[in-house]
Formats: structure tokens, C-alpha cells, sequence
């Protein structure tokens, strides 16, 4: 019971900081959506749970993409997200988070 209530309380701060983040700039803003991106899917998701976290995380994984224009760091965590999600999730949830994804992920991945 502790356990999940550590979980809970660590889930509502994180949470909290995806609202709070578009509060944020520069280093700061970098450093949460970085901080964000490496959460475990076993804190974000929970078979029997509601999906409305991982909505939230698919937010905060479009706003490192459009950001990763200016650094490519950001870009590389959430190709590691996606793997992680990929391997974690149902299929079908997958595809429904990546239809939104992958399209942005495109700018990083054709050559000029």
C-alpha cells in the first residue's frame, strides 16, 4: 500500500510539471521535458488505468520535438520514449500515440 501510494504522489508532481512546464524557458524548459521523456511507462501507465497520462506524455513528447529544432538531444529521448512505449504498450495503443508522433519526427529524419 505504501508503495502505491509513493507511486500516486509521484505521479500527481509529475503531472504538475507538465502543466507548470509551459511556464518554462530555455534550460529550464529543456531540463522538465527531458526529465518528463525518462519517467517509466510503469509510473505513466498501468494495465487496469486510466490512458489519460499517456495523452499527457504524448503532449509533452510533441513539445521536445518542435523545441529539438534547436537541439537534437531532445529528439534522440524521444526516439528512446517511443522504443519504450513501443515495447510496452498495447499495439493499439501504440499506433494511436505514434499517428501523432511520427509525423513530426520526420524533419529529423530526411536529408537536405
Amino acid at each position: 500500500m505504501e508503495r502505491q501510494n509513493i507511486f500516486n504522489m509521484l505521479l500527481t508532481f509529475l503531472k504538475d510539471l507538465t502543466g507548470k512546464s509551459d511556464e518554462f524557458q530555455d534550460e529550464l524548459l529543456e531540463s522538465s521535458i527531458s526529465l518528463l521523456l525518462n519517467v517509466p511507462i510503469s509510473i505513466i501507465f498501468k494495465h487496469s488505468s486510466n490512458i489519460d497520462n499517456l495523452y499527457l506524455w504524448k503532449n509533452v513528447m510533441l513539445k521536445a520535438l518542435s523545441l529539438s529544432q534547436l537541439n537534437n538531444r531532445l529528439a534522440l529521448t524521444c526516439i528512446t520514449t517511443l522504443e519504450c512505449w513501443f515495447n510496452a504498450l498495447p499495439m493499439s495503443l501504440v499506433a494511436e500515440l505514434y499517428s501523432d508522433v511520427l509525423p513530426k519526427l520526420s524533419n529529423f529524419l530526411s536529408i537536405e
